[in-house]
């Protein structure tokens, strides 16, 4: 369970002070959401604080993670980064080929579980992103090869080119490439699972 601070009181200003100074933390450190309740005539109003600390959805990603490896039976050891709100997690295990699945489908599913229960303990969309072994980084760095192969072609012959459906982040890795051509331009069609790339010469090249 990731842990919540509540704080109740009457002006929203007091209740972060009451936070920083239990927690020993500052704004950069923590999410934050609140509301405002009428007490009465004789109570007046108050504010309640709802504090998540970030340094918590660490631990809960890690911990999180940690449980399904053992459902899975196998051991995984992990590092969690974070850069902004955007969570990075790093996993090697003693199986890597179940860990990651065929072409990385269960890599990809334990992301979703993962950012699908954060966003149910926290009501936060963070974004996660999980890799193992640097298969994501692997499976990027060929798919920009690629590309670059394929705009030289669109360059070359003008004719557009129709690249296999993706997910959004490497989707995402073939518009930056498609961007460094300032002959080319790049768009996405179609409906996930098979959202794709089309990558085409510009009329006014």
């Amino acid at each position: 369970m990731l842990e919540k601070y509540v704080y109740e009181e009457k002006t929203l200003e007091k209740a972060f002070e009451k936070c920083y100074e239990e927690l020993n933390c500052t704004e950069d450190d923590i999410y934050t959401s609140y509301t405002e309740e009428d007490g009465g005539f004789l109570k007046g109003k108050k504010v309640i604080l709802t504090v998540i600390r970030k340094e918590d959805v660490k631990k809960f990603v890690k911990y999180y993670i940690k449980t399904l490896g053992n459902l899975m039976c196998i051991l995984i050891d992990l590092e969690v980064t974070r850069e902004g709100d955007i969570y990075n997690v790093k996993m090697a295990s003693n199986n890597n080929q179940i860990l990651i699945g065929k072409e990385g489908r269960t890599l990809n599913a334990i992301q979703i579980l993962v950012r699908q229960t954060l966003k149910n303990q926290s009501g936060l969309n963070l974004k996660v992103n999980i890799d193992a072994s640097n298969y994501k980084g692997k499976k990027i760095n060929n798919i920009e090869y690629q590309t670059k192969k394929i705009c030289r072609d669109v360059v070359k012959t003008k004719v557009e080119a129709k690249m296999d459906p993706m997910n959004s982040y490497e989707r995402r890795a073939v518009h930056n490439v498609v961007g460094t051509f300032k002959e080319l331009e790049s768009e996405s069609f179609g409906e996930e699972p098979n959202r794709y790339v089309v990558i085409r010469f510009k009329e006014d090249a």
